[in-house]
């Protein structure tokens, strides 16, 4: 039974500290002071609001926070490689635009021309070509038309 008088006085006795007041007085001097017990007729009961509790979600929020923004540079990143490559077959197009403008001049130029057509040989000299070598050109052209140019619209 004694046991049981002295747990609960040791609970009340904490209990109560734990409540304890804190009481703010100004002195002779005007030093404001701070104590558990008043000392002096102006002293004033101080209210203390408890601090807030810990925010439970905290660390779900920060890895949430985390997650968006990496799912962000993920989609920068994205979003940064896709312009890279859209401004890398733009060129591509031009380049196969103008090589099928190349092809399309030459096979003009070898059919309008016709024996007037030359390459310069390794001595300096023109080499004219015939009908068969003309024709043989103008075929190689036109299957690497075929092969290159399919759907590519040019500028004549």
């Amino acid at each position: 039974m004694i046991k049981k008088a002295l747990y609960i006085s040791l609970f009340l006795l904490i209990t109560c500290s734990a409540t304890a007041a804190v009481y703010k007085w100004t002195d002779s001097q005007g030093n404001v002071h701070y104590g558990n017990s008043p000392d002096g007729p102006n002293a004033t009961r101080v209210d203390i609001a408890p601090p807030p509790a810990p925010n439970k979600n905290l660390e779900q929020q920060q890895q949430q926070a985390q997650e968006n923004y990496d799912s962000f540079k993920e989609h920068e990143a994205e979003k940064a490689e896709q312009t890279q490559q859209a401004a890398e077959m733009e060129k591509y197009k031009k380049d196969v635009e103008k090589l099928c403008e190349t092809y399309q001049k030459n096979v003009e130029n070898l059919e309008l021309w016709g024996r007037r057509v030359y390459t310069m040989d390794s001595e300096g000299g023109r080499h004219y070509f015939n009908d068969e070598e003309r024709q043989a050109r103008i075929n190689d052209i036109k299957e690497k038309q075929a092969k290159f140019c399919k759907g590519v619209k040019t500028n004549k």
